[in-house]
C-alpha cells in the first residue's frame, strides 16, 4: 500500500488520478475505493510562521513573497510546518528544509 502526502492541491489531484484513476478516491470511478477523497495521498493546507519583524518564515526560511493570499498555494508543505496528514508522519525526521528562490533571468 501506498502512503503518501500531496505538498500542493494539485499534485495531489495529479498523483491519485495516476494511482487511483479518479482524484476522488472514494467515487466509483476509482480503481481501489477509500473512504475519503484523498485516499492515501492526503494535502493539508497550512500558513508559513512569519515573524513580524523579519522577512522569512521560522519553519523553512521561505521569503514572504510566498504569501499571495487567500485561496492561492503558498507553498507551506504540512509536514515541514508541524501539521502532519497522517498520524505516522509525526514520528518522521525532517530535516530544516530551506526554500531557495531562483530570481528569473
Amino acid at each position: 500500500m501506498l502512503w503518501g502526502t500531496s505538498i500542493t492541491e494539485m499534485t495531489g489531484n495529479m498523483a491519485r488520478r495516476s494511482l487511483y484513476y479518479s482524484r476522488d478516491a472514494s467515487s466509483p470511478a476509482a480503481v481501489i475505493r477509500f473512504d475519503t477523497e484523498a485516499g492515501n495521498l492526503p494535502f493539508i493546507s497550512v500558513d508559513h510562521d512569519y515573524p513580524p519583524t523579519a522577512g522569512t518564515c521560522r519553519a523553512c526560511g521561505a521569503p514572504r513573497g510566498l504569501q499571495r493570499g487567500e485561496g492561492r498555494e503558498n507553498y507551506a508543505y504540512s509536514f515541514i510546518h508541524g501539521a502532519y496528514p497522517t498520524e505516522e508522519m509525526a514520528d518522521m525526521n525532517f530535516p530544516r528544509f530551506r526554500c531557495e528562490i531562483v530570481p528569473r533571468t
